[in-house]
């Protein structure tokens, strides 16, 4: 997620604080305008990198790791896409990886810490990296894929 400058500044008169409401509604404006921006250049660089590891031969990284199967790929594609129209987006094609058990796994980061999400055939998981401490992890939630889980959904939501 890209972090943008706080809004304006308060008018202060008096002692008694005035916000201008259309000082909000244009930050909130360009505030959505850039992350769809954002969304827009990162996620196709994100799938083209995704469907790089397709190309990958069994044992690719020398010590036995699978190869990726086409439905995790589709299925990476499927969560993208539904984290996407909740606003997350990865910040750049290295926040994805291939691991060597054919799962694909995909950070999420803000200052407030980070989410990465494993996913597999038919289970996602993931764990968070907060610095209050207050931290969450899953081994493997059932899933569609075309919809983010609430559990992971909540803590994509505090970053």
């Amino acid at each position: 997620m890209i972090t943008l400058p706080p809004p304006p500044p308060p008018i202060v008169i008096e002692h008694i604080i005035y916000t201008k409401p259309e000082s909000i509604s244009n930050y909130a404006s360009t505030y959505d305008f850039l992350k769809e921006q954002i969304a827009t250049a990162v996620i196709p660089s994100v799938k083209n990198k995704i469907s790089s590891f397709l190309m990958l031969e069994e044992s690719w990284d020398g010590y036995g790791a699978s190869c990726l199967d086409e439905r995790v790929a589709k299925n990476a594609f499927k969560f993208i896409d539904a984290a996407n129209s909740f606003g997350y987006c990865p910040s750049t094609d290295d926040d994805v990886t291939l691991t060597p058990y054919g799962s694909i796994v995909i950070d999420y980061t803000s200052g407030a810490g980070l989410v990465s999400v494993e996913i597999g055939l038919k289970k996602i998981g993931y764990f968070t990296d907060f610095g209050n401490g207050k931290n969450h992890h899953s081994k493997g939630i059932y899933t569609s894929f075309r919809t983010v889980p609430p559990r992971i959904k909540v803590n994509l939501s505090r970053l």
